[in-house]
């Protein structure tokens, strides 16, 4: 996907997260956020487009210390905390819209550029915190198959193959991704120091297929099995679910 493509689904999947937390009250459970309530999800996504749109409007280089970011993001009351994140989110489009390609700015996973990261970064956040905000309703609505395949790509080559992953077997251990409405494949060899991640299908210890947007939320850990097509030893899935955790830094 392109930079283009990214601000246009930012753009979407946040207008989608908005209609669905006005639907609720603020002190409704997230289910796929334990301890989290609308609330909480609305303040974290509304301060991270704030987080998000700092670096990129101010080139800033370097990353915040815990006072700066604690700053930008700080929410207001319940009672404008719908206009808050509305007017955040709007502000993290047109800033991304309008940022000159040959940016230079703080990031943290690999990219083409700064600005591809951002862009990339902002629009999977937003997405699979739309997912969280749908999920105390009667279904969450499937992700258009680029934007999710475009996001199992980033947690496995950006997220998960980090030196600081704790996915981590010894013997080494394969998982299989096949998404059935696009024909995609993943293998991933979790070893003892580092994950492989090759785009084609292979032998493994456990394997998934299902649609490209059901994978997607199963690696974010935001839905089980049910539904989908599973061979192999479970135990990997719940090495998955334990060792990935997506931090900024």
């Amino acid at each position: 996907m392109e930079v283009v493509e990214h601000v246009a689904a930012l753009r979407a999947q946040g207008a989608l997260l908005a209609e669905a937390a006005a639907a609720v009250d603020l002190d409704t459970p997230v289910s796929t956020c334990p301890g989290w309530r609308m609330r909480d999800l609305v303040q974290h996504i509304g301060g991270v487009h704030r987080w998000a749109a700092t670096y990129v409007a101010s080139s800033r280089t370097e990353p915040m210390d815990a006072e700066e970011e604690a700053k930008v993001m700080a929410p207001p009351d319940d009672g404008a905390l719908a206009e808050w994140f509305l007017e955040g989110h709007a502000h993290l489009v047109s800033t991304l819209d309008a940022a000159d390609p040959e940016l230079d700015c703080w990031s943290f996973l690999p990219a083409p550029s700064p600005l591809a990261f951002w862009a990339r970064r902002q629009a999977h956040e937003t997405s699979i915190h739309r997912a969280d905000a749908q999920s105390p309703g009667a279904a969450i609505t499937p992700f258009p198959p680029a934007l999710a395949a475009d996001g199992v790509d980033e947690l496995l080559w950006g997220f998960a193959s980090r030196r600081r992953s704790k996915l981590r077997a010894d013997p080494p251990r394969g998982l299989h991704l096949h998404a059935t409405d696009t024909g995609a494949d993943w293998l991933v060899r979790v070893q003892p120091d580092r994950i492989a991640v090759e785009r084609r299908a292979g032998d493994a210890d456990w394997s998934v297929r299902g649609p490209v947007s059901d994978l997607y939320l199963l690696l974010w850990n935001r839905r089980g099995t049910d539904g989908l097509e599973v061979q192999g030893d479970p135990a990997l899935l719940d090495l998955w679910r334990t060792s990935i955790q997506v931090r900024w830094s």
